[in-house]
């Protein structure tokens, strides 16, 4: 770059000569850069706030739905739910925590994993879940 000529900054939001220095820079401060980041990644940023809000209120869902309903009687610790009924509570099938396959006896069952609570699949229903909490104090 020859010393007459003046680069700019490549936020399109600001586009200020730059300060003079280091002969790769391409914006003028720290908040254009963010600004300028946040700009060309914004579909993927909203996408991963969408996703964790949905995580977050499936997990509240099934926190309460673990306090809430009584245990199983064929298996203790665990809440016995239908399909219907989880849906019904507020829980979207579109949001689900981390995918694990479990085992179960013999069998794998699908199993989403969230922050404090898991959500699994009935081993022997089709359309009914076990929700358990990670610890006994949810």
């Amino acid at each position: 770059m020859k010393p007459n000529d003046v680069k700019y900054c490549s936020n399109p939001a600001c586009g200020m000569p730059l300060r003079k220095g280091r002969a790769d820079l391409k914006f003028c401060d720290a908040k254009c850069r963010s600004a300028n980041y946040q700009q060309l990644h914004k579909d993927t940023i909203d996408a991963e706030k969408a996703l964790t809000k949905g995580n977050r209120i499936n997990e509240k869902v099934l926190k309460q739905l673990f306090l809430r309903l009584p245990k199983s009687k064929q298996f203790p610790n665990y809440v016995d739910i239908s399909l219907e009924t989880l849906k019904g509570a507020g829980y979207n099938l579109q949001f689900f925590g981390m995918p694990k396959m479990a085992k179960w006896g013999n069998k794998d069952v699908q199993s989403y994993y969230y922050y404090k609570i898991i959500l699994i699949a009935h081993p022997e229903q089709e359309n009914r879940y076990l929700i358990a909490s990670k610890n006994e104090n949810t």
